[in-house]
């Protein structure tokens, strides 16, 4: 089952609506339609005000687990080791992820024993330019591994923002957006080719 799938149901057996959701979002209906239609998740700050919004953990509406039992450290021990593996794939320390993304290194080191709460996960996960996806699960959306791609926070903020007002945009808007991807597309694809016939 998907985020958005647990996100219907979620509704569906608290008795309330898309629209209410919707309204306590700040977005239109049609932007949930849309995430339903096509099974996707919104961006990470949406994503934690959906889950607030339902009174539910983020990682269980992202993983489908339910909260460990008390004292079982399987998954938060899990979640610590993947954020100790890109500290130390990006040549960092604690110190240094614990300045980049505002919370306390001790309050890091203690997710070993304890879950986060979600807005410092999302806070690391953009330290780190990594989703809250793969920092829970050890897997990305999509295709189930890690996206090869390297963005930026800022990248991904600007994309997150983006994937929110499409939407909402005009089909002219829309088109014109369309086009333009399309023609980067091409000229990314020719140049490509063009460096692949001159090696």
């Amino acid at each position: 089952m998907s985020f958005i799938q647990r996100v219907v149901e979620e509704l569906d057996f608290q008795g309330k609506t898309k629209s209410q959701l919707a309204e306590s979002l700040g977005i239109n209906n049609a932007v949930i339609s849309m995430w339903i239609k096509r099974d996707s998740i919104p961006s990470a700050d949406t994503a934690l005000k959906v889950a607030d919004f339902l009174g539910v953990p983020l990682s269980y509406l992202i993983t489908g687990e339910k909260e460990p039992e008390s004292g079982s450290t399987g998954e938060n021990s899990a979640l610590f080791e993947r954020i100790e593996s890109e500290i130390e794939k990006r040549g960092m320390n604690r110190s240094e992820l614990s300045r980049i993304s505002g919370i306390g290194e001790s309050t890091i080191r203690n997710w070993k024993k304890t879950e986060p709460k979600a807005r410092m996960l999302h806070d690391v996960a953009k330290a780190l330019n990594l989703s809250m996806e793969y920092l829970l699960t050890g897997k990305e959306a999509g295709d189930g591994k890690k996206s090869g791609r390297n963005l930026s926070p800022g990248d991904r903020a600007d994309i997150e923002r983006f994937a929110d007002v499409y939407p909402e945009l005009s089909r002219a808007e829309k088109r014109m957006i369309m086009a333009s991807l399309e023609a980067a597309a091409k000229s990314t694809a020719a140049a490509s080719s063009g460096l692949r016939a001159t090696s």
